[in-house]
């Protein structure tokens, strides 16, 4: 995966700029991040339904009706937590292209948040993955006041691991999911004093 310059153009002067309201998009150069909606289960297809996008996915695939239970699942998390989980958009063309977003997940017995996303395979190695969470964790950090953020990645995900370490992410350690055979890998984001 191969990232230029304006990829993580997102500096802390721009950022105080931005409002972040619960409906508001969220935007970087390229990209804007809004909440989902019921219409985004057809544009999503192309990416919880494709075998290679879901390869790390303990569910696999997704079908029409099971992606509509997942759009569902993440406006009841949105409403009950505050944690959105947003369609990413190409601003150019207003085509969703992936989604990104934060999800309550428990880790060890303790309730942590995490940093997610997937993008359609057509979108892969553009740098999408890395702009999107890096405006998704300035929002966790600044806006939710979240002193810490997580992502899990399995050890076999090369370039999630590369995004998480491009995000300034740190790696915590290995760890056991409830009926997996082995272990994720942890990666850690710490709210900056400021």
């Amino acid at each position: 995966m191969t990232e230029s310059s304006h990829d993580l153009d997102f500096n802390e002067e721009s950022a105080d700029a931005v409002d972040y309201g619960a409906t508001t998009p969220l935007t970087t150069e390229r990209l804007t991040l809004r909440l989902l909606d019921t219409t985004d289960g057809i544009p999503l297809q192309a990416v919880l339904g494709d075998p290679d996008v879901m390869k790390f996915s303990d569910d696999g695939p997704l079908d029409n009706a099971k992606i509509d239970g997942w759009l569902k699942q993440q406006k009841q998390q949105y409403e009950t937590s505050g944690h959105p989980v947003m369609a990413v958009t190409d601003r150019e063309s207003g085509e969703v292209i992936g989604y990104c977003g934060l999800f309550d997940c428990v880790i060890d017995e303790v309730s942590e948040v995490e940093v997610g996303f997937r993008f359609s395979s057509a979108n892969w190695g553009k740098g999408y993955a890395t702009e999107a969470a890096a405006v998704m964790l300035d929002y966790a950090h600044r806006n939710l006041g979240l002193n810490r953020v997580v992502a899990m990645i399995d050890p076999g995900n090369e370039g999630s691991q590369r995004v998480a370490e491009k995000l300034g992410m740190a790696y915590e350690k290995d760890f056991m999911m409830p009926g997996y055979s082995y272990p994720d890998r942890l990666y850690v984001s710490k709210r900056s004093a400021s």
